[in-house]
């Protein structure tokens, strides 16, 4: 990061350009890993409880990521559309145009997809599997948080390129003192 001051003397703090994009990219690789990681990992605690005092007590199976990946386009026929957040978090890693509109388009579909991702523990309450009595859930796992952790990140990398780019400043002497720099040093050949 790079202190420069600006025309009206306050303290801006920005990136550069190359360490803006390296920045970007170490966030997304990091989302991707994050993802992986969610998918192995155990995401949502639910189970086919037929009486009321069973609900969420003892021992409940866990779903991992990857199944709730796999059969997420079916969440559409229960009103659950987390899974969209996927394909948003993709679609904006992949814009890298310098052009504004596809900067704007790349952070809505963000900031889209960590309300997705957050909504979903509100949403999914209960999923059916194999007709008859839903599965309930009981809570939400590490795998759950990490595809949270993944969504937020890729929100940041879309927003550090709204940062202006800025070359670093460098201070300049005052007027009445010297400063030894290459600059100003007698030549002594």
């Amino acid at each position: 990061m790079v202190a420069g001051r600006t025309e009206k003397g306050s303290i801006v703090v920005t990136l550069s350009n190359i360490r803006q994009l390296q920045m970007r990219r170490r966030l997304l690789w990091t989302a991707l890993a994050l993802f992986i990681a969610s998918l192995a990992l155990p995401a949502v605690s639910s189970g086919q409880f037929f009486r009321d005092d069973f609900i969420c007590k003892g021992d409940v199976p866990w779903t991992p990521g990857l199944s709730l990946l796999l059969f997420g386009p079916f969440g559409f026929f229960d009103g659950q559309f987390g899974w969209v957040a996927n394909w948003l978090m993709l679609l904006t890693a992949a814009t890298t145009s310098r052009r504004v509109p596809i900067r704007v388009l790349g952070l809505a579909s963000a900031l889209a997809a960590v309300a997705l991702v957050v909504v979903t523990p509100f949403s999914l309450t209960s999923f059916r599997v194999d007709g008859g009595v839903p599965n309930i859930v009981c809570s939400f796992g590490p795998g759950y948080y990490l595809w949270l952790a993944c969504s937020v990140l890729v929100l940041i990398a879309s927003l550090l390129r709204f940062f202006p780019e800025v070359a670093p400043h460098r201070p300049e002497p005052d007027a009445g003192r010297q400063h030894a720099t290459a600059y100003n040093r007698p030549n002594r050949s």
